[in-house]
């Protein structure tokens, strides 16, 4: 309900209700995924129709959360666990908000920006290179935001660079920068060539961002050769 309430200014306090006629949501009507499924995905106030988007959004969710599970858990230990669980439900929050609104929530990004630069001071291996990488990435940002005047990325984009930067370090945050590039000019070219995008049309440069940087925490060990090759 995040993508509904933060929009409206609602917060992240308070019971859940219908966006139409605000009836109250029960906690059985709250479970995901299983919810929408037994009420056919309406109100069962006002039998409006829910929208499919909080389906997906649940879903999505649900495999990453899984995946990350299943692939990362079993090598951490309980701190690194729970810091990878809050990022990876950041990075989800934050791709879902730019997909649909174009923003990146500052109430979700500040906390963010300090808790990953706390941890990485106290608590990471190399805090250093992770506060130097989060800074270049920053700047890069900043000074392609202030020669586009905005056009080519958003502010948002800025800040996403430095917690991108203070999570992974060098080199995987240039990484997920240059893929995310890539996978961003691959999907305006496919939108184009089926005719549902033009040159003008803007693209959530930030979702991309979160995607690619989702998989990469995801897979995080398996990646490590990567930075013995650049060392």
């Amino acid at each position: 309900m995040l993508l509904w309430r933060l929009p409206r200014g609602r917060g992240f306090g308070g019971r859940s209700r219908c966006p139409l006629c605000q009836a109250q949501l029960a906690w059985h009507n709250l479970v995901p995924i299983f919810s929408f499924i037994f009420i056919l995905g309406r109100c069962r106030a006002c039998r409006a129709r829910i929208p499919n988007r909080y389906l997906l959004v649940e879903i999505v969710s649900a495999v990453a959360l899984g995946l990350f599970g299943f692939f990362a858990m079993p090598v951490l230990t309980i701190v690194p666990m729970l810091f990878g669980v809050y990022i990876a439900f950041t990075l989800l929050v934050l791709f879902f908000f730019d997909l649909y609104y174009f923003i990146l929530p500052d109430v979700v990004m500040i906390p963010a920006i300090l808790i990953v630069a706390l941890y990485t001071i106290f608590v990471g291996a190399n805090p250093i290179q992770h506060l130097v990488t989060a800074l270049i990435s920053g700047l890069f940002f900043g000074i392609l935001y202030v020669a586009s005047k905005g056009r080519w990325l958003g502010f948002g984009d800025v800040k996403l660079a430095i917690l991108l930067g203070l999570v992974f370090g060098y080199p995987l945050s240039y990484l997920i920068i240059i893929a995310s590039v890539w996978v961003g000019a691959i999907t305006g070219l496919v939108m184009m060539a089926l005719g549902k995008a033009t040159m003008k049309k803007a693209l959530p440069f930030g979702a991309f961002l979160c995607s690619v940087a989702l998989i990469v925490l995801i897979f995080y060990d398996k990646l490590t050769y990567i930075e013995i090759f650049f060392r």
